[in-house]
């Protein structure tokens, strides 16, 4: 989290930044117990109010939005060898700064698409200035299991820029997260995208759903709904047998595709009235799923908090990532394809409920294999 900080130039333009909050990735590499030496990519887009004076004198302000890229090389002191120790940290790199604002007129380009004919389309180049940085920060490090799991710190780093007016300084608090982190968080991706079951229940409910806020309200019932069941399950709060949860998952994707199959047919069911409901109720079952799952794989004991945490959080990036694509081509099918049968959307609904129907036979069969 980037603290708020005011940069002026000597004509009397003011730019004031906002707090935000960023993201990124660092790699690390120990050269002994306590020295460190890596690379950190952040990225953080805060909000900025700007008054911009001309050489006339007139005064102009708006409000917008940042792009800020950090990246830097560090090198990191431990001040102890045991798990728990303060550091300290020096680095040195660049700071991309995109203003998002236009540097004079568009430049507008245009072709021939097969599908949509001419196209013509435009851009604008940007006020935007890439500055070294330099700086260091101090911090707390706890080590779990042998990995650097969690890093809190407080940096701060200066600008120098190319311009006479005065560079500012960019302080923020920092939270790392490990190795184990990571791996969960992997994990949690590839469980669900590899979830064929799960992935069909989802897809059915984008068929049903109409509507952004509709489909946000959805997808965010179907998550709290898994997480709370994953982490009751994970820590022994619940415990049910894991062959006929996966059953009745199957079920509830038959339950999905037929829902489908009645809106298409002019009579909408529960479903498609109140779609976060079914969600919500069926996303407790597929939590088991996914805790099962987890389960199988175990939990390091010494950072199950963060572990579960980042299997959760990976779970629900992979699903996000599967809903974006499943629109993303929902989208082009429309555009590209201009005369749709009806039986198009039946022709899904139907070879999920038939894919979902055999597997609820299969599972249930195996109850006396």
């Amino acid at each position: 989290m980037q603290d708020a900080e005011q940069a002026g130039s000597a004509g009397g333009s003011l730019v004031d930044i906002d707090e935000g909050i960023g993201v990124g990735l660092g790699l690390g590499y120990y050269l002994s117990d306590r020295l460190m030496v890596g690379a950190d990519l952040e990225w953080l887009a805060p909000d900025y109010s700007a008054q911009l004076v001309d050489d006339n004198g007139a005064v102009s302000s708006f409000d917008h939005d940042l792009t800020q890229l950090n990246f830097r090389f560090k090198g990191t002191f431990n001040f102890l060898t045991g798990p728990f120790s303060p550091y300290a940290e020096l680095g040195a790199g660049w700071t991309y700064v995109d203003s998002n604002v236009g540097d004079g007129p568009p430049i507008v380009g245009c072709w021939w698409h097969p599908y949509f004919g001419y196209i013509c389309d435009g851009y604008y180049e940007t006020f935007s200035e890439t500055s070294f940085s330099y700086g260091g920060a101090l911090g707390l490090r706890y080590q779990f299991v042998g990995s650097t799991i969690l890093r809190l710190s407080y940096n701060n780093y200066d600008l120098d820029g190319s311009g006479d007016s005065p560079d500012p300084t960019l302080n923020a608090a920092r939270l790392d997260l490990g190795e184990v982190a990571w791996a969960y968080l992997v994990l949690g991706v590839e469980h669900i995208l590899g979830g064929i079951d799960h992935l069909l229940f989802v897809l059915a409910l984008l068929l049903i759903v109409r509507g952004s806020l509709r489909i946000v309200a959805t997808i965010t019932a179907f998550t709290l709904a898994h997480s709370i069941t994953l982490v009751a399950a994970t820590l022994g709060w619940i415990h049910m047998p894991g062959p006929p949860v996966e059953a009745i998952i199957a079920l509830s994707i038959v339950f999905v595709a037929a829902e489908v199959v009645h809106g298409l047919r002019g009579k909408p069911a529960l479903t498609a009235r109140s779609p976060w409901v079914v969600a919500f109720s069926f996303g407790l079952l597929h939590g088991l799923g996914f805790a099962g799952a987890l389960a199988e794989v175990g939990l390091p004991q010494k950072a199950i908090p963060v572990a579960l945490l980042m299997f959760n959080v990976g779970v629900e990036v992979g699903q996000l990532v599967f809903v974006a694509a499943a629109l993303l081509l929902g989208v082009l099918f429309v555009k590209l394809v201009t005369v749709r049968p009806a039986w198009t959307t039946g022709l899904v609904a139907y070879g999920i409920g038939s894919v979902a129907a055999f597997w609820t036979v299969e599972r249930v069969a195996s109850f006396w294999a």
